[in-house]
């Protein structure tokens, strides 16, 4: 049974209709905190939403989907234990469940880079609560070690990382052109500053002591596309601290097979990410970040990738074939007053975030408008044509598909109450679509009705 569920029969109110929205009452908020899922894919939305939905051709943060979700042993978190997601790019990680949701911080991303280069694995605040290993001699860029054998690790950088506030550099303004060896050997191209002008030094970090290259620099303050209260807004993707951390290293040139074939790829290192400059690559995607969190737990569990359940992935789009429907799904949550909140987009559909998530045990709930005043019908107007058999599907950050058949169409009063099936726990998993149905009442502004279609998960 999802758990998230048990909590949520018995605040089942009435369904109701404001202003032609389709508003649900949802439970308290006190009772909504215990999700802790919503709260890493609320991370992952402002940044990469807008990626997997081709909105912007930038490269990605977080990555698709995680691809491992787990536990792992640190001496802060509630009974010692904390619940983390690997991303291909970094590992999310609540240590202090019971902080403020509310804060930039609650979700963190680990200092990753920086394990990886000292060799030495945190499991608690302090520097006794670690376990030694040896430093990743994993590449830091390009293919993996089989076919990139010359390529830097993160073993390379451990003589020029700064590990205990060491190996600071003075500021500087000029392009790199330090190259450094697989060894940890450093040499110098000068020929390198007019063949790449583009890295001349942009900012100095000070608590580190580091110059961060300006093509780096302005990708880590880049503005474009971001995911905020379900639209697109222009910002700057994301704080640069936050999701970087610190510059433990200078950057330096190095050689890397990409793909295959050998290139010139700039590397500079954070506590939390590898920032990668490859020129030859095409515009948009010359700045990346290395594979740090795919990379960080190859090392640590020294195996291969974990397997996270499909249902983490990201859901982006609904597709209803019978009815013509291929639309996006947002991410809603409660309204001041209690009530499930709706799409803000009239022809998007709208997943309730702290309920069960499409694919996982228990009842998934998608909410969509039936009409909208100056346009008439929108998404949802013909979901009365559905029937027992037809098909549904969930499409996720990775373009891979959940398929859901329907079970059933019911209706039920708008002031009757919903139908335990749409919000009850369930042992099986069920996709839940909601919207208005029946007679309009001018006064109020409402329909009468709500139309249920339950669907349960076969593939």
């Amino acid at each position: 049974m999802n758990f998230h569920f048990k909590r949520f029969i018995f605040m089942i109110l009435s369904v109701q209709i404001l202003a032609l929205l389709l508003l649900i009452p949802t439970p308290a908020k006190a009772e909504l905190a215990i999700n802790d899922d919503w709260y890493y894919l609320k991370v992952w939305e402002r940044t990469d939403w807008p990626v997997g939905l081709g909105a912007t051709s930038r490269s990605w943060y977080w990555g698709p989907a995680p691809f491992a979700v787990t536990s792992e042993v640190y001496a802060q978190s509630p009974n010692g234990v904390r619940r983390v997601q690997y991303w291909d790019k970094s590992r999310m990680e609540i240590t202090q469940p019971a902080s403020d949701r509310n804060s930039k911080w609650y979700v963190t991303n680990g200092l990753l880079v920086r394990e990886m280069v000292s060799g030495i694995m945190q499991t608690g605040d302090n520097p006794e609560e670690s376990y030694r290993n040896s430093p990743a001699n994993i590449p830091v860029s390009g293919d993996p070690a089989e076919y990139n054998a010359d390529s830097p690790t993160y073993a390379s950088f451990k003589d020029l990382a700064s590990l205990a506030m060491d190996n600071r550099v003075a500021q500087s303004s000029k392009p790199i052109t330090s190259i450094l060896a697989k060894d940890g050997v450093v040499s110098t191209d000068y020929s390198l500053i007019t063949q790449y002008p583009e890295t001349a030094v942009a900012y100095y970090e000070p608590t580190l002591g580091h110059n961060i290259p300006g093509v780096l620099w302005s990708f880590m303050n880049l503005n474009g596309p971001v995911m905020i209260d379900r639209n697109l807004r222009s910002q700057t993707i994301e704080n640069w601290v936050f999701a970087f951390g610190y510059p433990i290293t200078e950057a330096y040139w190095t050689r890397s097979r990409v793909g295959g074939v050998e290139k010139d790829v700039l590397v500079q290192l954070f506590e939390r990410r590898a920032l990668t400059y490859t020129p030859s690559n095409p515009p948009g995607f010359q700045v990346e970040m290395g594979n740090v969190g795919r990379h960080y737990y190859n090392w640590r569990y020294s195996s291969t990738y974990g397997i996270a359940p499909a249902y983490t992935q990201p859901s982006t789009r609904l597709i209803i074939p019978k009815l013509g429907i291929d639309t996006a799904i947002e991410y809603v949550g409660v309204l001041p007053n209690g009530n499930m909140d709706v799409p803000s987009n009239p022809n998007n559909v709208g997943w309730y975030k702290y309920g069960a998530r499409p694919g996982e045990v228990g009842n998934a709930v998608i909410a969509g408008h039936r009409d909208w005043y100056n346009i008439g019908k929108v998404v949802f107007y013909n979901l009365d044509s559905l029937s027992p058999g037809d098909l549904i599907y969930v499409q996720s950050s990775l373009d891979k598909r959940q398929t859901f058949v329907v079970t059933g169409v019911s209706s039920v009063s708008a002031y009757g109450g919903a139908s335990e099936s749409v919000f009850g726990p369930s042992i099986t998993s069920n996709l839940n679509l909601i919207t208005c149905t029946g007679d309009f009442d001018p006064s109020s502004r409402s329909y009468n009705n709500r139309l249920i279609v339950n669907s349960t998960l076969v593939g």
